[in-house]
């Protein structure tokens, strides 16, 4: 704990020299919700919410896979080709320790977009907020860790940052177009719908939807197994791939 202690705040402080990394990360979720709001907001989408209510996490959404499948791919990737994780690994100290840190700042952005998002949707649209903060913490967490899976096979697979970028802003833009992340899957002809359920992203967002409007269903606990095997298929594509140096 006291060797990421001390990493955290020099990978934050990287992280802030990176003016495109917060831009997607802080600035950019406000366009699609901003822009998606103010034309479709007041619709309504299921009983008692309108669109916008149910467009908020559909948006945290996005920042998480912009997290996983670009954000951390690429620093991983240039740490690697710098020869980074080479020298940590001649130190005393742990590559674990790195990408934990890492990872952190990583979670500690989400969580700021997250409480950003939700309260400009509360000044500009007056959202309805019956979400419970635990369970949607805990959601977000489990979702987080089949897209950051993800993307570290994203790493595995790639030999350098460009190719790194390339593969990871392919993903990422596949996902994010085809998720309901951007665009609500329930605007989708019937057939995409269907071939778009096998995106892991749209797992992400039902999961985090049905969260949000404090609404179990059944499809729940199918997005829950779905991410839990997309977890399990990306961590092995990892063991296999990965390399530090």
């Amino acid at each position: 704990m006291k060797t990421f202690l001390q990493l955290f705040p020099v990978e934050l402080k990287l992280f802030l020299r990176e003016p495109v990394a917060i831009f997607f990360t802080l600035v950019f979720p406000f366009i699609p919700l901003l822009v998606f709001g103010t034309i479709f907001g007041n619709s309504d989408a299921i009983p008692g919410f309108r669109v916008i209510d149910i467009y908020v996490p559909a948006v945290i959404s996005m920042v998480i896979a912009y997290v996983g499948l670009m954000g951390i791919p690429i620093a991983v990737s240039e740490y690697r080709e710098q020869g980074v994780l080479k020298r940590f690994r001649a130190s005393p100290l742990r590559l674990s320790h790195l990408v934990a840190a890492h990872i952190g700042v990583q979670f500690l952005l989400l969580a700021v977009s997250g409480v950003l998002l939700t309260v400009v949707s509360r000044l500009i649209f007056n959202i309805r907020l019956v979400v419970d903060p635990f369970a949607i913490a805990l959601t977000i967490l489990l979702c987080c860790v089949p897209i950051f899976t993800i993307g570290f096979a994203v790493v595995g697979l790639c030999k350098g940052p460009r190719t790194t970028l390339a593969a990871g802003g392919c993903v990422f833009f596949l996902m994010l177009f085809t998720s309901g992340s951007a665009i609500p899957r329930r605007q989708f002809p019937p057939w995409l719908r269907e071939v778009t359920d096998y995106v892991p992203l749209s797992h992400v967002v039902d999961l985090m939807t049905g969260v949000w409007v404090n609404q179990p269903s059944p499809n729940q606990m199918t997005s829950i197994v779905v991410l839990i095997g997309v977890s399990l298929a990306a961590f092995a594509v990892v063991m296999l791939s990965f390399r530090w140096t």
